[in-house]
């Protein structure tokens, strides 16, 4: 089901977690923002370095979220904390590493290109790398970046085996939309789906594993810099000694991944092409990236209005902002309204007004204020218990009972009757569960149905 795509304050986010990785964060932002990022999660574990301090005038431009994240081995747990609690804000999320640069390649941005490829119906887009080796470079230079400095790489279909399993160029990473991942489990390369749901790589083919081979980077890749220079590989190793990668013998990884046979320069030429489109000349690149990537409160509310009003004669709101005291009517009309709306109208579309309802929380803080944004969220709730009329898919079951803790925590009578009516849905569930034996499902969802009832009680 395609979502209103004005809805989401962000339409491609970045999540990563970094540990002492200031000497090659810049230049990995400054390339993803032209390229087509719209904002950075980067989780900070425990950097010892000067990452903070590169990191704040983009925190300050709204570029870049920074989270504490200590302790070793989080990974997979950050990839996870980005999907429950920020799955809402943006369209997409991809999961990447400082050393990963993601590269289209014709021309266009990123999300263009993912567009592209998986339309409304894939979940998430698997893509290649192409393993850069050192370019011969023994010792670090950071006064030069990463794309100048390394300029060699592997055979387009260099994909040796690790444990069996194609590794090399054969290796991907996953751009995915985030309400449809069930959660990152032992894999940080892709992540695991809600029912029916699954990644394609860019010939639409099924990609499940941490690889899709036979290798293919015709329409993007990810320029994966491996190694850098051997000085540079020993610093990362270092680092690494408190993870869980410090018995390996990574130096033998080095010489395995320092491959150098193609000569590759065009993401060079691609990131000039787009500084030249998108800074003019001397112009504040972070003043016009950051213009461009910032939330738009009015568009958002604009997308809020048309989502959540049926009778699109009152769609334009001017005589909502223009006569205060006619919100509380506008909404107590606008719920009549749901009730004999046509049932097409909610059909489908838990997951728009659940995005609604994150939205208006977003904009009671920083836009609306506390009256009116809570006046949207009641309106998203209501229209969230409206779907339930509707049919449901087993995935909108999966995206209900993550939210459920949310939903069940707003300060409105609205939530009395979502139990209610969750509890009829559920109810319905558990009798399909049980007909076709499926008693994993069941379990499952009769041990919430059994926590539901318990909160209901305490409710009353």
């Amino acid at each position: 089901m395609r979502i209103d795509r004005d809805l989401f304050m962000y339409d491609l986010v970045v999540v990563t977690i970094v540990r002492d990785e200031a000497p090659y964060i810049k230049e990995w932002i400054d390339y993803h923002l032209l390229a087509g990022v719209n904002h950075f999660l980067i989780y900070d574990n425990e950097s010892s370095d000067n990452l903070k301090e590169i990191l704040q005038p983009y925190i300050d431009k709204k570029l870049v979220t920074r989270i504490d994240y200590p302790q070793v081995n989080r990974q997979l747990e950050a990839y996870n904390d980005a999907v429950n609690y920020f799955k809402f804000f943006c369209r997409r999320m991809v999961f990447l590493d400082v050393d990963e640069f993601i590269f289209p390649q014709d021309g266009k941005t990123i999300p263009e290109i993912a567009d592209e490829i998986l339309g409304d119906d894939n979940a998430g887009l698997a893509i290649n790398f192409h393993v850069f080796g050192s370019s011969g470079l023994e010792n670090a230079d950071y006064d030069v970046g990463i794309l100048e400095r390394f300029t060699h790489r592997a055979n387009d279909d260099w994909k040796p085996l690790v444990d069996e399993i194609p590794s090399g160029n054969a290796a991907i990473k996953t751009i995915a939309d985030p309400r449809r991942i069930k959660f990152f489990s032992d894999n940080p390369h892709i992540p695991e789906f809600w029912d029916d749901n699954f990644a394609v790589n860019e010939e639409l083919k099924k990609v499940t594993e941490n690889f899709s081979a036979p290798v293919s980077a015709n329409k993007i890749v990810i320029n994966y810099y491996a190694t850098k220079s051997r000085e540079e590989y020993l610093n990362k190793i270092h680092r690494r000694k408190t993870s869980r990668f410090a018995a390996k013998n990574e130096l033998a990884d080095f010489e395995g991944n320092d491959q150098n046979s193609v000569v590759d320069e065009e993401i060079l030429s691609y990131r000039e092409k787009l500084r030249a489109e998108q800074i003019p000349d001397g112009g504040n690149d972070l003043k016009i990236l950051s213009n461009r990537n910032r939330a738009n409160h009015g568009r958002m509310l604009n997308a809020l209005v048309r989502n959540l009003t049926p009778d699109f004669s009152k769609g334009n709101l001017k005589i909502f902002f223009d006569n205060p005291k006619n919100r509380t009517k506008y909404f107590n009309d606008l719920v009549k309204l749901y009730k004999k709306a046509p049932p097409i109208f909610f059909d489908g579309k838990l997951e728009t007004f659940l995005t609604c309802l994150l939205v208006s929380t977003y904009l009671k803080k920083s836009y609306l204020g506390d009256v009116t944004g809570a006046l949207f969220e009641e309106a998203s709730l209501n229209a969230i218990c409206q779907t339930f009329t509707t049919n449901l898919s087993i995935v909108d079951l999966r995206l209900l009972i993550a939210e459920l803790p949310r939903l069940l925590s707003m300060p409105y009578a609205t939530v009395n009757a979502i139990i209610e009516v969750c509890l009829n849905i559920f109810s319905s569930f558990l009798h399909d569960f049980r007909t076709n034996g499926d008693m994993k499902n069941f379990e499952e969802l009769n041990y919430i149905v059994k926590m539901l009832h318990a909160f209901a009680r305490y409710r009353k």
